[in-house]
């Protein structure tokens, strides 16, 4: 117990916040939801005790469920007030980008982490649940798909049965979308000598315990270029986005709907009752962020750059890699800076926001400080904020040389922004500072955020925004 006292009260020094001590950390107050016990369990790494369907279980004991999970981390509260200066085309606002006090917890459990070649795409929160997706890529070996499931943020399941999510080639998934009794995760599914990589699709009818892999379909082609990278659940069934757009009524029998030119793509899609939203980019006389709008997911319009504000300048490029709906409207994250040719890459994380979908503006100025290469990944609304998670980059290698992750908030609907104070450091410890950010998600009014890196695995955080 002093070994772990001794080392929490240095984290605690690290991270600049009042240490807490093992024996202290028993005595933490139950919070409100079921995720927060976990908050106390991670600084109680030694006895950590997890109910699972009423039943205890003792971390660390060999009888342990395969599921079971052991939080590592002392919770670290954040807190800061900063206030920025944010420019619309029609007006400047002096607004108060409050930043939302948050205790982290990092679970850290082996059924994440595995062999450390876990590569996780993206994270959603579907129907009450959780699911981290991506592949599994052993060293020398063609990556897998995997789905890492949990019911509670603590406890996690791992599906990467060959039979189903393997093959000759490349197989991954990109995203998970549920309705009407189906869970749908679409990615892709490579021929062995990867010449095609043509669109995927995985179903469960038991809330994602078990999994089946749909058969090819005339609505896959086989190109190399024919992924889908996002899938949502709308009022007529289901949309997928990639390389091309989707449709399907019940999430088995699909039908491309759209094909979009060469270099175009869609990274994210988010529906509302009236509205369907992807969100990518477009190529044309270089990358340029873009986004398609839909009534039904059948037929779609690009939103004009004058509607837009999509003009990255010359010699520039942009991309958008998230979307959301808030309480006012929906935004939109991504990326704009420096193109590749540069010889080093200034990238600056951005956001897009609108109130109806149709007209949209950039968020002046960007979220990325000066001296720093960034790029915002995925964005979500928790208990009112607006919250974007991604990557730093090394300025001097680009991209694929990522730094720690980073967190952002709104309190005015992606308006204003401020960056959270010491999240490169409750981030980026696990890999030495090499963490990419990738997916944040509400669940059950918490923060979730999950990261991967390589040659460790998937990390997954949880977050508990304070009431004020």
């Amino acid at each position: 117990m002093r070994d772990l006292d001794r080392n929490l009260r240095a984290y605690a020094e690290y991270i600049d916040v009042l240490p807490v001590t093992a024996s202290e950390a028993m005595r933490i107050k139950p919070a409100r939801t079921r995720l927060q016990p976990v908050l106390a369990a991670a600084v109680a790494a030694v006895i950590v005790v997890i109910v699972v369907g009423g039943v205890a279980w003792l971390a660390g004991r060999d009888d342990r469920p395969v599921v079971d999970t052991r939080p590592t981390l002392p919770p670290t509260t954040i807190t800061s007030t900063t206030t920025t200066t944010t420019t619309e085309p029609t007006t400047t606002t002096e607004a108060a980008a409050l930043v939302p006090p948050i205790t982290w917890a990092r679970i850290d459990s082996p059924v994440l982490t595995g062999g450390g070649g876990e590569w996780a795409t993206s994270m959603s929160v579907v129907n009450g649940v959780i699911y981290v997706v991506g592949a599994d890529w052993p060293d020398e070996a063609d990556p897998d798909a995997i789905i890492l499931r949990s019911e509670d943020g603590i406890t996690w399941e791992r599906f990467d049965d060959p039979s189903v999510f393997g093959g000759p080639g490349s197989q991954n998934i990109f995203g998970v979308a549920y309705r009407d009794g189906v869970t749908v995760a679409v990615g892709l599914d490579c021929t062995e000598d990867e010449s095609a990589c043509p669109a995927a699709v995985w179903t469960s009818e038991d809330d994602g315990h078990t999994w089946v892999r749909l058969p090819h379909q005339e609505a896959f082609p086989m190109g190399p270029w024919e992924r889908m990278l996002a899938v949502t659940a709308t009022e007529s069934g289901f949309v997928a986005v990639g390389d091309e757009v989707w449709t399907s009524p019940n999430g088995r029998d699909w039908t491309m709907t759209q094909e979009l030119p060469d270099f175009h793509m869609m990274w994210d899609v988010v529906a509302t009752p009236d509205l369907i939203v992807g969100v990518g980019q477009r190529w044309d006389n270089g990358s340029e962020a873009a986004i398609w709008i839909s009534q039904d997911g059948t037929e779609w319009t690009r939103v004009s750059d004058e509607a837009g504000d999509f003009d990255a300048g010359e010699g520039k490029v942009s991309w958008l890699s998230g979307v959301t709906t808030t309480d006012r409207g929906f935004v939109a994250v991504g990326m704009a800076g420096i193109g590749a040719e540069a010889p080093i890459l200034d990238l600056d994380a951005v956001a897009w926001r609108s109130a109806d979908g149709h007209t949209w503006r950039r968020v002046a100025p960007a979220l990325s400080s000066e001296s720093r290469s960034e790029e915002a990944e995925a964005v979500t609304q928790v208990d009112g904020w607006v919250l974007a998670v991604g990557r730093l980059y090394d300025p001097d290698q680009g991209p694929g040389f990522e730094g720690p992750g980073f967190v952002w908030a709104s309190s005015d609907g992606g308006l204003s922004w401020t960056q959270l104070p010491n999240t490169d450091r409750i981030f980026g410890w696990w890999t030495d500072g090499y963490t990419g950010m990738f997916s944040v998600a509400e669940f059950d009014g918490q923060v979730v955020v999950a990261g991967t890196a390589p040659h460790v695995g998937v990390a997954v955080w949880i977050g508990t925004i304070e009431s004020s």
